[in-house]
């Protein structure tokens, strides 16, 4: 979830003052913003909003039925079957591989739109807290 909060807002920052259309105070609808005004592709937004919609599901139930418990065994069987319903998964390790596949796609969505273009960046020269540059 932090990755994909962490694009949007990027986006969000580096784009708003000159697209004021894609600001929304849903996550879900800035993502469709995004891709209305070209600035992400629709399948990218789409497949973001379902990994959204996913994660969200997943860790609002976990935190409310069972807190700390973090292997699916020992998660109680009822959880896990809503878990199952709630996500349109047939087992747990399917529900696992799922997030595993969320997580890398958001992964290298980031790397491609945040972390490469970062590691391309020259920095600029260093300068004193005065604002003269440092010899």
């Amino acid at each position: 979830m932090v990755d994909i909060e962490f694009i949007c807002q990027y986006l969000l920052l580096k784009h708003a003052a000159d697209k004021p259309d894609i600001l929304a105070v849903h996550l879900v609808d800035f993502m469709d913003n995004l891709s209305a005004a070209g600035l992400m592709a629709p399948e990218t937004a789409q497949k973001l909003k379902e990994i959204t919609l996913l994660q969200q599901t997943v860790q609002m139930l976990l935190r409310l039925c069972v807190g700390s418990a973090s292997r699916s065994e020992d998660k109680p069987r009822a959880l896990q079957q809503l878990l199952l319903k709630r996500t349109g998964c047939g087992s747990m390790k399917e529900l696992e591989e799922n997030l595993r596949q969320a997580q890398d796609f958001v992964f290298n969505l980031y790397q491609e739109m945040i972390g490469k273009p970062a590691a391309e960046m020259v920095p600029p020269d260093p300068v004193t807290p005065l604002g003269n540059p440092v010899t």
